[in-house]
């Protein structure tokens, strides 16, 4: 099975690459493709000596464009996508596993229409992170988050989706470790001040959601 990476990043050339170099490095099949959704305004990523080092892969493709949100970046990033499985990336993930990619396709054997729930090393089975769907569940809803969120609280909504459909799976194995300045102790940059900013208009929007039953 070929999978596919959606990577929205913004003004962070050093940690897109560092992410992307965990899925370079540490698979075991070297066939599957990295969407990275850049907007056309990033002059910062768009300029970097990381990106251009990147692009000398061909399985390496760019989503040029303009994004309204986070989550608007990434869902407008999943447009025309190939591949069987998405995992929704982000410039803090690091994959940690060697041979991590086979986890995954390992998970979807025998049973697809799936959300795939790997434990991150923080909040592990809390809360899913890092959405991992395959296309049928995919084309269920045509996007990774709904998109009425800015950039918070989505995956809350998307992990308690999957599981009223009763096509939610957890796998108590980490293959990967969120590095989220929460967790880290780094200084929050101006980017993440930002998206942090929503944190209330996020979560109105998901207890509005929740008490509606989550309409698509």
């Amino acid at each position: 099975m070929l999978i596919h990476y959606n990577f929205a990043t913004r003004n962070r050339p050093q940690k897109m690459a560092d992410a992307i170099n965990t899925i370079i490095d540490l698979s075991a099949n070297k066939n599957f493709t990295i969407g990275l959704t850049i907007d056309d305004d990033d002059s910062t990523t768009l300029n970097s000596h990381q990106l251009t080092n990147i692009l000398q892969s061909e399985q390496i493709k760019v989503n040029h464009g303009r994004s309204c949100s986070k989550v608007h970046a990434i869902n407008r990033g999943m447009a025309g996508w190939s591949g069987d499985i998405a995992v929704n990336m982000s410039d803090d993930m690091r994959f940690i596993k060697r041979g991590f990619d086979g986890d995954i396709i390992q998970a979807f054997q025998g049973e697809m229409d799936q959300f795939v729930h790997f434990p991150d090393g923080r909040i592990n089975e809390i809360l899913s992170t890092m959405s991992i769907i395959d296309r049928s569940y995919y084309e269920r809803f045509h996007y990774i988050y709904h998109p009425d969120y800015h950039s918070l609280w989505c995956d809350n909504e998307a992990m308690d989706v999957a599981q009223q459909l009763g096509r939610y799976k957890y796998i108590d194995l980490q293959i990967f470790s969120h590095e989220h300045p929460a967790w880290t102790g780094e200084a929050a940059d101006a980017l993440l001040m930002h998206t942090e900013s929503f944190f209330e208009i996020d979560q109105e929007t998901y207890k509005r959601r929740s008490k509606l039953g989550f309409p698509t």
